[in-house]
Formats: structure tokens, sequence, C-alpha cells
């Protein structure tokens, strides 16, 4: 599988965690803006490993990652944040964008779950949701633009 450099950071949050801490500031009347970007020192390594854990069961165990550096990705014209989401290469249009500050949502009460455990949920979520339609998680419909073309991702091995 291919993927982007496997130590690049990226932050995530939780749905259901960022819906607890509003409703809970909401309640205590907490005022301002507030960034909640996720816990930092979380890379595209940990997101993957995680997912391929996950997954394992229904996929099998043969999962190979294959990253490789955002320049080579940018020159191959796989689309940052879309074709791959979250990822933010190394360029000027995406410079920081994993370090805003989320130290104010931790001051007051945001906590953020094991990245694991939103995975597995939604792993879960997703195949709950293929099983009451009868069909594979696989045939679910990809949207336009969103996702790297499976096809596309066989060229671009290949050169590798």
């Amino acid at each position: 599988m291919l993927a982007p450099p496997l130590d690049n950071e990226l932050r995530m949050t939780d749905a259901r965690d960022l819906a607890a801490w509003l409703t809970d500031n909401t309640r205590r009347r907490i005022p301002g803006v507030v960034n909640v970007p996720g816990p930092e020192g979380t890379t595209f390594g940990d997101l993957l490993t995680a997912c391929a854990q996950v997954t394992a069961p229904q996929r099998g165990d043969g999962l190979e990652l294959r990253p490789m550096a955002d320049q080579a990705l940018l020159g191959a014209g796989v689309e940052p944040w879309m074709e791959f989401p979250m990822w933010a290469p190394d360029t000027p249009e995406f410079a920081g964008i994993w370090l805003v500050s989320g130290d104010r949502a931790l001051r007051t009460g945001m906590r953020y779950r094991p990245l694991i455990d939103t995975v597995r949920d939604t792993w879960h979520w997703l195949t709950q949701e293929a099983a009451s339609q009868d069909r594979p998680v696989s045939a679910f419909a990809r949207r336009p633009g969103i996702g790297l073309d499976p096809g596309r991702e066989q060229e671009i091995l290949a050169t590798l």
C-alpha cells in the first residue's frame, strides 16, 4: 500500500471527544475561540499501523506499507489532503498545519481517546453499515476526488 512518509506528523480529533468537550464547555459557559487540533505526537505510521491492525481479520495479514518521500509523491501527481487524506507534505502551502496549539482545549478539559479506539470504532461502524446494505466494505462508492484511485496507486507502486 502506497503511503506518505511514515514519520510525518498528523493530528486528529475523534468527533465523539469533540462533542463531549463542546457539551461540557457549553454547560460550564466557557467562552472564546479554542483550537482542538488533536494530540501531539501521532504520525502517519501510527495511523496506518492502527488501520492495518484493526482491519487484518477481514483482509488478511498481507499488508505492506510502501512509503514514498513527499517530493516523490508530489512528483507523481498525488494530490495532498484529497488523494491521501490528512497528508500535508513539507511544502509552503502546508507549513505549520500540524503546529496549531491545543493547549487551551486541554486546559478546558479536552481529552483525546487513543487512536486505536477511534480506528476500531470507525471500522466497526463501516462494516456494520456495509452489512446492513448487504454489501462488502469495498463496494462502498468512493466520492470523486477523495482517496487515491487503486489503479493509479498500482501505477505509482510499479515505479518503486
